[in-house]
């Protein structure tokens, strides 16, 4: 089983076009769930990892309902999206996560299931990419 954890990369905030862009992103690479509501974007960490039978991606997003996130997979890319509903605040926060998925993936069989704040995804793999024993003659 493979685990792998992505984070965007500090090249990510083009200090160039937008100077303001790293102080935003470092505030919201150490801001805890909390103080959530405060931010206007939020970009979830993504657990990754397989078996032999699936895919699997793994997003905390604490406090939203099922109806609030949206799950897409189109060209062979996944994006989960969605917003917590503020009362007390301006605005909602959004959010917005892409993972490109492998090749062989059965999407009619992909699932998403949202429980106690985790979104875990399913993703099958075609039979062409299971594992299989090669009988030596």
């Amino acid at each position: 089983m493979k685990l792998v954890r992505y984070d965007y990369p500090e090249w990510v905030s083009h200090r160039e076009l937008d100077p303001w862009g790293d102080v935003f992103n470092r505030l919201l690479r150490h801001q805890t769930f909390s103080s959530l509501p405060s931010a206007r974007a939020f970009h979830p960490n993504a657990d990754l990892w397989e078996d032999d039978e699936h895919y699997y991606i793994r997003m905390e997003l604490p406090g939203l309902k099922k109806s609030d996130i949206k799950v897409e997979m189109e060209n062979a890319v996944l994006s989960v999206s969605g917003e917590w509903k503020q009362t007390n605040f301006e605005g909602n926060t959004c959010f917005s996560r892409s993972v490109s998925v492998p090749d062989g993936i059965v999407s009619s069989k992909t699932k998403a299931c949202l429980e106690d704040g985790i979104l875990t995804v399913t993703l099958t793999k075609s039979e062409e990419k299971k594992p299989h024993t090669i009988e030596v003659h």
